[in-house]
């Protein structure tokens, strides 16, 4: 109840007295006392803890949520390299656990961050084709339309969906492709790119969720 009622201050005091004891569920204790540092913005305390429950209790069946969370941790801050580290664990050693088809979106973000789009891009084909049916699949749609869009490549992004099996684009979603991905040509001072690709938004668009941005840009 403590917990969730936000009363951080006795909660920690709880977990600590079964963490200091070693008392049963002190793992438990210490992934839950991780969570509220986490929330309270105590990030590197919530990464060493994390990194003792691991050594401590190696068997603990909060191992796999508590090495997501270290991950989760470490990108917070960023730090790109050992995030990247603790998701590929995530993936290797918890291949069946529930934590799998977040890591591959966790480090799509990461490789998009570090302008590494290839492997962005094969990260996030892996939870649209080995996953299908999972609930992060609209995450990885956005996030391989991010990085079409960053990229300025409209087409780009119509022929990696095509490729993927299964996948409809509404007429809203290369709409807006479309115009984003010459906003940011724009925004990259690449103007007679971009006033092009406005006009081929125009045309393909006329009555689209942007004309008004679009004309504005070529006049």
């Amino acid at each position: 109840c403590s917990f969730m009622t936000r009363s951080y201050g006795n909660a920690v005091s709880s977990y600590d007295a079964v963490i200091t004891k070693k008392l049963t569920g002190a793992d438990y204790a210490m992934y839950q006392k991780s969570v509220i540092l986490g929330l309270q913005g105590k990030t590197e305390d919530k990464i060493a803890l994390l990194k003792s429950l691991s050594v401590s209790y190696p068997s603990s069946i909060y191992s796999d949520d508590a090495l997501y969370e270290l991950g989760v941790a470490y990108l917070s801050i960023p730090s790109y390299n050992e995030a990247a580290e603790a998701f590929n664990r995530v993936i290797s050693k918890y291949p069946a656990g529930s934590y799998v088809v977040k890591s591959h979106l966790k480090l799509g973000l990461i490789f998009f961050n570090l302008d590494n789009n290839k492997n962005a891009l094969e990260e996030y084909r892996t939870v649209l084709t080995k996953y299908p049916n999972s609930p992060e699949r609209a995450d990885a749609l956005n996030g391989v339309k991010e990085v079409f869009t960053a990229n300025g490549d409209a087409q780009g992004y119509v022929n990696f969906v095509k490729s993927v099996p299964n996948i409809n684009i509404s007429d809203a979603t290369q709409d807006s492709v479309a115009y984003l991905a010459a906003e940011a040509n724009y925004s990259k001072g690449n103007c007679s790119q971009a006033i092009s690709e406005f006009g081929n938004y125009l045309k393909s668009f006329p009555q689209g969720a942007f004309a008004l941005h679009a004309h504005f840009y070529r006049a």
